[in-house]
């Protein structure tokens, strides 16, 4: 496993802080109610580092992988090149969610608004929300969403709490 520094600065702009990177992911943001011949169009493309391996936030039952995901990013934009550099020769992750709702997008079904669009085998397809932070930084690049982001969150949380108690 390749382990790369990143230096982030404290709120208080005093000291630098040493974070590791354990796994970077590629978030596609698509507009299912915006078909391209069927598929969904692509409206962002946002580069995370986080600071947890995916694998090991994606099999954690304490919390909803949002919140997980949310709790360990170390870096988020929206710039390539900038998420080029983050991702320093990594392999990565590569999740697509709903440009519409936050929610995850399935083959060929957002799993929050239900918006169809037809399978274009990139998609392996998840449940889970943009986690707040990226949500964040979209609606500070002027990003508005046509669902309030909570409904796909709910959505997590109840489906995580089902199958977490069976």
């Amino acid at each position: 496993m390749i382990t790369v520094h990143c230096l982030l600065y404290s709120e208080s702009k005093e000291s630098l802080i040493t974070m590791a990177v354990k796994s970077f992911i590629t978030f596609i943001i698509q507009d299912p109610s915006e078909l391209n011949k069927g598929y969904p169009r692509t409206t962002h493309q946002v580069y995370v580092s986080i600071s947890r391996d995916f694998n090991e936030i994606i099999n954690d039952k304490t919390k909803v992988v949002s919140e997980l995901l949310n709790d360990s990013i170390i870096e988020v934009t929206l710039d390539k090149e900038r998420g080029h550099k983050m991702r320093d020769g990594m392999g990565g992750y590569t999740e697509y969610n709903c440009s519409n709702c936050t929610g995850g997008l399935l083959l060929s079904a957002c799993s929050s608004c239900g918006l169809t669009f037809k399978d274009d085998y990139f998609r392996c397809g998840w449940y889970t929300p943009l986690p707040k932070k990226i949500v964040d930084l979209l609606v500070e690049q002027g990003h508005k969403f046509s669902v309030n982001s909570y409904v796909a969150s709910e959505k997590e949380t109840n489906k995580h709490f089902q199958t977490t108690l069976l």
